[in-house]
Formats: structure tokens, sequence, C-alpha cells
């Protein structure tokens, strides 16, 4: 259980900056494993925030765009031929589709298969990836920079306002209707410090803009 959301969204500020970097770096095997890393990571600390009910179905960026290729081949998808994606999934006709923020992160902690995508100039752009449940049937791929935009929208969140009512028909018992403000209702280093809300069309300006905080433990790596 989570108790203060702080300094776990606080990270995902920070990780998705470090993404954004390292996908623009001269890669190796070592750079390939650290953005793996990463990105799983980060998908297990946004799932523990959904556990926790600091962020739920009513966040604005719930549902998001994502692209997804069918499975071709009656082969089955094992260790022996996951590396060979053209050959057991329809890349050439890629189909639009959405993904919650729930099944984005599950299916990257279960992935069976995952590969980073590079575009002419050698900068990761995307990555594809399908679970154990899900290679028989398609595989999919999200733009990095949409992934690192929701990280920062998760990170820049602070629920306001939260009621709770209990419901037989829900899974869990009970509903929950939350309020978010995206600014930065608790200070954040990074951050101009105020106590009002931000329009969403300013929350949207910092999020794009890089915020150039390195990551301490990699720093002194590289």
């Amino acid at each position: 259980m989570i108790w203060e959301s702080l300094y776990w969204k606080s990270d995902l500020i920070k990780d998705a900056d470090v993404l954004n970097r390292w996908s623009k770096k001269k890669h190796s095997n070592r750079q390939y494993v650290l953005l793996e890393k990463k990105i799983f990571i980060t998908a297990y600390s946004v799932r523990k925030l959904l556990e926790a009910e600091k962020i739920g179905s009513d966040f604005p960026m719930w549902n998001l765009g994502i692209t997804k290729f069918l499975k071709k081949t009656k082969d089955k998808i094992d260790h022996m031929n996951n590396h060979d994606i053209d050959r057991s999934y329809d890349v050439d006709q890629p189909i639009q589709d959405s993904i919650s923020i729930a099944s984005l992160c599950n299916t990257l902690i279960h992935s069976y298969i995952f590969l980073l995508k590079e575009n002419e100039a050698g900068e990761v752009i995307s990555f594809l990836f399908t679970s154990d449940k899900t290679k028989e049937l398609y595989i999919y791929e999200m733009d990095l920079e949409k992934f690192t935009n929701l990280l920062k929208w998760i990170g820049h969140s602070d629920v306001i306002e939260s009621h709770q009512t209990r419901d037989p028909n829900e899974p869990s018992g009970f509903k929950i209707k939350r309020r978010y403000c995206f600014n930065d209702c608790i200070p954040r280093k990074g951050l101009p410090s105020k106590n009002k809300l931000t329009f969403l069309s300013e929350y949207i300006k910092n999020c794009l803009e890089s915020e150039n905080q390195p990551d301490p433990l990699v720093e002194k790596k590289q």
C-alpha cells in the first residue's frame, strides 16, 4: 500500500526525462538494457499507484491510442521464434486501437515479447510488446514519447478531492470519484510553487518541457 504518492510520482517525472534523453543516445547492449529496465520499472510504479487508488479510471488520460498488429502465422509463439516479429505478426497492416493505463502496465509487466524500435537516425522512437496471454493474438507498438508524456501526466497530478461509496456492483466493492489538479499543489522540484490550480493548457506546456534532472544512479555510471 502506498500512503504518500508524492515520491513515487516525482520519480516518474525524472524517469520520463531519463527515457527521453537515453532514447537519443548512441546505443549499446548496456543502453538497451537500461531503457528496457526503466520502462518496466515505471510500468510497475504506475500499477502500484493504481492499486493504491492514487489514480483511477477517472484519470484524464486513462485510455491511450496505440498501434496493434495481428498475428498472421499459425505457428505458436515461443522462445525459439519470439524475436521474428515480421514473420509472426502482420506489421504491414497496422490497426489503430486504444489501451487503458491498467492494461498497458499489466501487459508490459507480463510481457513475453519486448523490443525497442529505432528510426533511421538510431533514436528509439517506440517499443513493441505483447504478454503471454496476448502473444497468440497480436502485438502492440507504443510511441515512446506518448509513454513518457503519460508518466509526466501522472507525475504532475494530485488528487485534491475524493469521494468513496460502497457499491456491490463494482469488483472492488466500492466506487471512488476523484478530482485532480495538474500543477504544483504540493511544491515539487523543477516547477514553480503556487497555491492555485493550473489550467490544462499550462500543464501540457510544463509536461512537454524537459526538466534536465539527471538520474544520480545513472549519471555516476556514465
